[in-house]
């Protein structure tokens, strides 16, 4: 009886033990970290990017960011998410995953830029902005980038629907230690890629973009399958055109009343 007793309480204590451990890893990886979204100037300036577009599931970037890292283990990886998973239809969305260029602490030199474009990715630049919303997450793994997704966006979502913002397209950018959301509440139109503007039907998306052989499954390009990941997003996207009126809309006095909101915070 003692012996069954004292089983029961060593299965008890090594289940309480897993369960710490769990919840200890999970908090290594940002499940407990706080998320303090902000108004004003990005910690980047100008962005040379080396990437793919793409047209299919959020889900299956993964792949793409298998990829590039493997390609360019010395650079910074960012994607870039276009449209609302809510309000699109999976194989219509459109974003694009690559590597920095110009960073100041890691720039690539014409080797590397020349590796990528044989490998099929396409340069463009993008502009510098005065006034973003952004965020950071630890970045400890693909567990944090379940975790941020699930966390960051949602929250990302609200603070532009309660503060009446036009914020478009979603950044992700990849640092060693942290990934950092970023949000331009201008220009945006300048972030978007040829491709994204193009009309599909009509041949217009990039040759390393999503083929569908059916509804269910997609691929990309030839070299790398995609690596599915649990992205569960609700990016408020707006279209182009819309963005285009909202951001000459926008005055320096709202941008500022965010800097002074942000500051207070």
């Amino acid at each position: 009886m003692e012996t069954d007793v004292a089983l029961v309480l060593g299965i008890i204590c090594a289940l309480i033990l897993i369960l710490f451990t769990f919840l200890g890893f999970l908090g290594y990886c940002g499940l407990f970290a706080p998320i303090d979204i902000r108004a004003g100037k990005p910690p980047f300036e100008e962005l040379k990017v080396a990437y793919k577009f793409c047209r299919g599931p959020y889900k299956t970037s993964g792949g793409l960011f298998t990829e590039v890292h493997n390609l360019a283990p010395s650079l910074k990886c960012i994607g870039m998410y276009y449209d609302d998973p809510d309000e699109v239809e999976p194989m219509q969305l459109r974003f694009l995953v690559g590597a920095i260029l110009n960073d100041s602490l890691c720039p690539a030199d014409e080797t590397l830029l020349k590796k990528l474009q044989e490998e099929g990715y396409r340069t463009v630049t993008f502009p510098a902005v005065d006034n973003v919303i952004s965020t950071t997450f630890p970045f400890r793994g693909s567990v944090s980038v379940i975790l941020a997704v699930a966390r960051v966006y949602p929250q990302l979502k609200e603070y532009i629907k309660e503060k009446h913002l036009c914020a478009h397209p979603f950044l992700e950018i990849y640092e060693s230690d942290k990934v950092l959301f970023v949000c331009p509440l201008a220009k945006q139109d300048e972030f978007y890629v040829d491709e994204a503007v193009e009309d599909p039907e009509e041949g217009g998306t990039s040759d390393q973009g999503f083929t569908s052989e059916d509804q269910e499954e997609t691929t990309v390009s030839n070299e790398a399958p995609p690596i599915p990941e649990q992205r569960i997003q609700t990016i408020n996207s707006t279209p182009v055109e819309e963005s285009d009126r909202a951001s000459r809309s926008s005055t320096t006095s709202s941008f500022e009343e965010l800097r002074l909101d942000s500051t207070s915070n």
